[in-house]
């Protein structure tokens, strides 16, 4: 892979994809890490299956799987999440949830003593026992997960599986390993390939989502069980390179998981000490570098030459499995510090904690993987913390941890194949508040999907209710008792009354620091928000209803594109008003007022952002129906996927809201908000492009098509063009709106105030008391509209502006007001509010970036002293997106 290709000038603002997933394809993958949240470091190993690409390419339903003539043909598709319906429930070595280790027993049972002696009874598992170069730092983590009785050698006893294995299942061939990977500043210390034994490749052949208790614990059981092999690897800026092995199949073999990784040894169930491992030999000879007949782990930095006659002279590159239906496993030993998709910070409470911010990079700083959304995958991770911190992460269903001398593990795992970029983690010292849900909705189906039928990949909760939990810092627990236990169940309620069942098992919320620079990110089952979001009074928490919608339009539904941000963006910009509206409970007249107020705030927002932006970041389809930009050496871009502007730009949430606004007033409401439910029946679990919506959306009204609305005019007007829609630029509320009657009054009373002063100073007559001035109670969305009509005045006093600081509370307001204010002192210089903007800028990050470009450009010294003192304050905890603008405002580059 050509270093040029990732890191060349002509696409240093676009995303590289890497991975070669042309040529091989991962279906699952096991994460095992420590996460050390005082060193700030996480530590272990990623174990990916996968398949030669020819086993299922081309985005199109072919044969994939062909062992024997009694076997069925096995069909996959690129465009739905089904892509590969392997299992990955909980296995019965690492299971921590009570409920789920009893169905894992059906598939494991204990071997005789006489097949364990044939499996020289050393079971490898790199996170037990923290020796120098291990994972975790538990020395039995996983024996204290379930019985021990499991982790011993285990044979499927089903008559099921007897029958199978009589099947002739191809013998494996020799190939090289080839893996590209996606990453970015990993540490890589060792990579390996894992060979798996007859047995577990006839349970892999076999293992099928469906059939839970067949495939539980399969993947573990590869993980603990395999010899392996060792690999050679480059690392670059943004991949990881796999390569070479090689030699003869059993020879090379190593019954270990790596370089100085500790083992279990399972003797009539008992479970060997840290203590009583010793290292051996050929641990010792890889760790001191020595290449052991070409089998040692070959490192190779960026920079460096691949010494192809080396390795040549080791036999050639490796050799791996490759029929096709047989499984090809690699696990990679590394470890992460300061990443920028990972965040390590202090909470509210100021202890350590980490979580997952959304980076354009997604998650290649946390863990190396095929980073592209048609590449989806199941998995599972062990996690391992120290006693007193809580993980939290994404997956179906949550877990009890186990918990040994001082240190827990928590296991998470995902049997619904997801983009990589989906996963999300957070680590600290929470506190759990139960959120209780309304009785008399129903939160989970119980129907057969109509549109994927049994095969359905989705998870829907199967039981009465889905378990809702929000985890916050101790000292914030009282406000998310007051305002998130009472909003989230009436907003469940409504999301379901419009979408359908919730598409996943549970539903966790966590509030973390100031640090986060984005007010929300959803995951599937783990929502995290901004602590700006929670003010007491429920004037934002339409951003908790945005993130909710979330679930289903951009993790139920995401795009092919990852440049059609508008597909998942502008989905839940047009329902999170309709939503809050409802679970505020308001009547039908003040539903309308208020929608329409909150039309004109985003189209005020939409219209500034497009005046100062580049054209080509204002195009809802960059790429104009191409997947991806074409490039050389095999490695495609994501168009301005690391544009810094872009990551603050809300063109594809709000452009896209009007384009649904638009579709919404040519059928009406009613019948709009049908068709959203249809259009989610129809395309949950796959990806999806501008074209499928409209051309889904003209299906359903065929009738206006003798208006002239066709796919090919939404497209030129509303996704190809870089400009905005003349009823976008030109709209306003009704004049039967009072609410913003009453924002137009108190503006015309500022303004001829401000006038009338400015007419006496000219007379130099005596000046007229602020007063005099009379302002009449606002909400907060008219108060963000009247602020923003203030910011049109060119001349406004300080003793109004204190006015107006008073009168409104404004130091106590929330974000969206307090922002505006913010604008007004800044723009007026006015010094008694200068502590406000300090304010805002150290404890509203995520939306005070802006700010700091604008306090450079006010020709002010006191305003320039603040803008670099706050940057100095905050500039160590900022995430990396947020740190590099604001540094390039303050000195340029």
């Amino acid at each position: 892979m050509s270093e040029h290709g990732e890191g060349g000038s002509d696409h240093e603002l676009d995303l590289p994809l890497s991975a070669n997933i042309c040529d091989v394809r991962v279906s699952h993958f096991l994460l095992h890490l420590k996460c050390d949240v005082e060193s700030r470091k996480l530590s272990g190993d990623i174990t990916l299956f996968y398949q030669q690409e020819s086993f299922k390419l081309d985005c199109k339903r072919k044969t994939v799987l062909q062992a024997d003539t009694e076997l069925k043909a096995v069909e996959t598709s690129c465009e739905s999440h089904s892509q590969l319906q392997a299992n990955t429930d909980p296995s019965p070595s690492s299971v921590h949830d009570p409920a789920l280790n009893e169905l894992c027993q059906h598939e494991c049972v204990c071997k005789e003593t006489e097949d364990c002696s044939k499996t020289k009874n050393i079971h490898n598992d790199d996170c037990v026992v923290d020796q120098p170069s291990s994972s975790i730092h538990s020395r039995s983590t996983l024996a204290q997960c379930s019985d021990q009785n499991v982790l011993q050698s285990v044979s499927a006893s089903t008559e099921t599986e007897t029958k199978n294995s009589s099947l002739n299942i191809p013998s494996p061939s020799q190939d090289a390993v080839k893996m590209v990977l996606d990453a970015y500043n990993l540490d890589v210390t060792c990579a390996e390939e894992l060979i798996l034994s007859p047995d577990l490749e006839r349970k892999l052949f076999f293992a099928k989502r469906d059939d839970v208790e067949s495939a539980s614990g399969i993947y573990m059981q590869c993980y603990m069980q395999s010899k392996t092999r060792p690999l050679q690897f480059s690392v670059s800026k943004q991949s990881i390179r796999l390569w070479g092995g090689g030699g003869d199949m059993d020879e090379d073999c190593q019954s270990r998981t790596g370089p100085g990784e500790s083992r279990l040894r399972h003797l009539q169930g008992d479970v060997i000490s840290e203590g009583e491992l010793q290292p051996t030999d050929s641990d010792a000879s890889l760790e001191s570098g020595a290449d052991g007949g070409g089998l040692a782990c070959k490192r190779t930095w960026e920079g460096d030459k691949v010494d192809a006659a080396h390795h040549v002279s080791d036999g050639g590159e490796g050799h791996i499995h490759t029929d096709e239906g047989v499984a090809r496993v690699v696990r990679i030993h590394y470890s992460t510090e300061g990443g920028p998709s990972l965040k390590w910070s202090l909470d509210q409470d100021g202890r350590e904690c980490m979580f997952t911010v959304g980076h354009w990079l997604n998650n290649r700083s946390w863990f190396p993987s095929q980073d592209a959304p048609t590449a989806m995958s199941t998995w599972q991770a062990c996690v391992t913390v120290k006693e007193g911190l809580t993980v939290l992460m994404t997956g179906d269903k949550s877990c009890t941890p186990s918990v040994s001398q001082g240190w827990k593990t928590y296991y998470y795992y995902s049997t619904m194949p997801m983009p990589t970029s989906t996963l999300a983690i957070a680590v600290g010292t929470w506190t759990q508040v139960d959120v209780v849900l309304e009785q008399d909705v129903q939160k989970s189906s119980q129907s057969a999907c109509t549109s994927h039928g049994p095969t359905c990949p989705v998870n829907y909760a199967v039981g009465p209710e889905v378990p809702c939990r929000v985890f916050v810092s101790e000292c914030m627990v009282p406000l998310v008792q007051q305002e998130l236990a009472v909003y989230v169940p009436r907003c469940l309620r409504e999301v379901y009354a419009i979408l359908g069942p919730h598409p996943f098992q549970r539903l966790d919320i966590l509030v973390v620091p100031c640090c986060f620079d984005s007010l929300g990110m959803a995951s599937p089952s783990l929502l995290v928000l901004s602590q700006s979001v929670l003010v007491g009074d429920n004037s934002m928490c339409f951003r908790v209803a945005h993130e909710i919608c979330h679930s289903w339009f951009g993790l139920l539904i995401g795009p092919q594109d990852w440049t059609e941000e508008w597909l998942t963006e502008g989905f839940c910009t047009y329902l999170e008003d309709i939503i809050h509206a409802r679970v505020c409970q308001w009547g039908e007249a003040e539903i309308r007022n208020r929608l329409e107020l909150r039309v004109l705030l985003k189209q005020k927002t939409l219209l500034a952002e497009v005046e100062n932006t580049e054209q080509d970041l204002q195009m809802l389809r960059p790429n104009k129906g191409e997947q991806l930009l074409a490039a050389t050496e095999e490695v495609q871009y994501v168009k301005n996927g690391m544009n810094p502007d872009k990551a603050f730009m809300q063109v594809h949430y709000l452009k896209g809201f009007f384009l649904l606004r638009h579709l919404q007033n040519k059928v009406g409401l009613t019948e709009f908000l049908i068709f959203l439910r249809h259009y989610v029946d129809q395309f949950h679990a796959k990806l999806v492009t501008s074209k499928d919506f409209f051309q889904f959306f003209i299906n359903e009204f065929p009738e206006l098509r003798t208006e002239g609305l066709s796919e090919q005019q939404l497209t030129a007007e509303w996704l190809d063009c870089p400009h905005l829609p003349q009823d976008v630029s030109e709209y306003c509320p009704s004049q039967e709106n009072i609410l913003y009657r009453a924002v137009k009054t108190q503006v015309a009373l500022v303004e001829s105030h401000c006038q009338g002063m400015a007419h006496c100073h000219r007379k130099k007559k005596q000046k007229v008391s602020p007063t005099e001035l009379t302002l009449q109670k606002l909400d907060p969305d008219q108060l963000v509209l009247f602020l923003e009509n203030l910011l049109q005045l060119n001349l406004i006093s300080g003793n109004v502006l204190d006015l107006v600081h008073r009168i409104y509370l404004l130091s106590s307001a929330n974000p969206d007001v307090r922002h505006r204010w913010c604008e007004l002192v800044i723009k007026h210089r006015h010094a008694s509010g200068f502590g406000d903007v300090k304010t805002f800028l150290l404890n509203d990050q995520a939306m005070g970036v802006y700010l700091y470009g604008e306090m450079m450009l006010s020709k002010c010294k006191k305003l320039k002293e603040l803008a670099y003192h706050c940057f100095n304050l905050v500039r160590q905890d900022m995430p990396e997106g947020a740190h590099k603008t604001v540094h390039a405002m303050l000195y340029g580059t």
